[in-house]
């Protein structure tokens, strides 16, 4: 089955079944097909209708390089014990939304791993992202962190690194009165997740930096960010959050958002799961709120901040390390891989930019096979030689 349609058969059973959404003639011919090619659809298909097959947000959570995250985010949204009732009718509709987006990530995973399988490339292997940084402490010491464990202690802060992940807790030291801040470098071919003091999660994707206090003292609380990040914000009307991006500013009280502003991106964005945000440019004479499936869009020295829609099924795809990626240019998705692959981009045509494809492919996938993939649907050949992808 071509990728496109597993994709829309995906969200079909998410909104028939999860969301419990009335489908169209044409999504209900397309559905009663899939169903009709083979016993192992249908099962899968009956299954999740009674409950049966919940446990696809477990599997999702086991595959994922953030399994503590999307846990973490399953008991803020407040599923209780398992029992008979399908999941979706004990949690809620947040909820259902991020079990659908489960179960497409399972569906997906399965049906398009299936579909491409060793990716039809003679290119050598180059093993994706895994997890590295640098953490800079306040006293200016540098420190590779990355898979084992590591206890540091850091002017009145323990900071414990463990499975790819960094924490922050006081010890019982008084802090000093100045306040300290520590930076986070992860390089490109790495990701890194960590906990600020006031239990904050932060998700950084390769190629970016955060900037942050030890412990968050004062009226507000913020940080600053260079590339790319996901935030899950402890709530704390008293005390806003605020991410300087560049030269914007955003400002929330407790929500889900990922920013990214990469200096080699015409823009950057800040885009909302849950909860409210504001972004305002620097003279603080631009304000726009966003409500959840919305995104804010500017470019670095300009003023204005538009708003507009924006796929967030797609993005919290993403954040589990499913990409999927419609009508984006060549130039774009070559720049976010070589973050992610550590590699140079060569061009030996002028490619056209308004050259746009849709591909999918997930963030354990090889490069020769994300590649190859690119090639299939319509976008250009490439060749490896060392660090350098050459696009023809």
């Amino acid at each position: 089955m071509p990728s496109d349609n597993i994709i829309r058969i995906s969200e079909i059973i998410n909104r028939k079944v999860v969301l419990k959404e009335t489908l169209s003639p044409d999504d209900e011919m397309l559905l009663d097909e899939w169903l009709a090619a083979s016993e192992d659809n249908k099962s899968y298909y009956d299954k999740l209708s009674i409950g049966e097959e919940c446990d696809a947000f477990d599997r999702v959570v086991a595959l994922s390089s953030q399994e503590k995250q999307w846990k973490r985010l399953r008991r803020r949204i407040g599923r209780g014990p398992r029992n008979k009732r399908p999941v979706w009718l004990r949690i809620g509709y947040a909820a259902a939304i991020v079990v659908a987006v489960g179960v497409s990530a399972v569906f997906l995973r399965e049906h398009i791993g299936a579909e491409h399988g060793g990716g039809g490339t003679d290119m050598e292997y180059i093993e994706p992202a895994s997890n590295k940084a640098v953490l800079v402490l306040g006293s200016g010491q540098s420190v590779e962190i990355g898979e084992g464990e590591q206890t540091i202690e850091d002017q009145g802060a323990f900071i414990r690194v463990r499975d790819g992940q960094v924490a922050y807790e006081q010890s019982d030291k008084e802090l000093p009165d100045a306040m300290i801040y520590n930076t986070i470098r992860v390089p490109r071919k790495g990701v890194f997740s960590m906990v600020l003091s006031d239990g904050t999660h932060v998700s950084l994707s390769p190629d970016s930096e955060l900037r942050y206090p030890v412990s968050f003292d004062g009226d507000t609380r913020e940080v600053s960010l260079n590339g790319e990040a996901h935030f899950e914000v402890t709530h704390d009307p008293g005390k806003p959050f605020i991410v300087n991006a560049g030269d914007k500013k955003i400002t929330v009280l407790g929500t889900s958002f990922v920013v990214s502003v990469y200096k080699d991106e015409p823009f950057g964005t800040a885009s909302l799961l849950v909860g409210s945000i504001r972004v305002s440019n620097e003279g603080g004479t631009v304000h726009r709120v966003l409500t959840p499936g919305k995104q804010a869009a500017w470019k670095e020295g300009g003023q204005g901040i538009s708003v507009d829609d924006f796929n967030a099924e797609h993005l919290m795809l993403s954040l589990q390390g499913i990409i999927v990626l419609e009508e984006k240019d060549v130039q774009s998705i070559m720049r976010m891989l070589s973050r992610w692959f550590d590699m140079n981009v060569d061009y030996d045509r002028q490619m056209s930019a308004n050259h746009s494809i849709t591909v999918r492919f997930t963030k354990q996938d090889n490069l020769p096979e994300i590649l190859s993939r690119i090639t299939k649907v319509g976008g250009p050949r490439f060749r490896i030689e060392g660090k350098t992808i050459h696009v023809y």
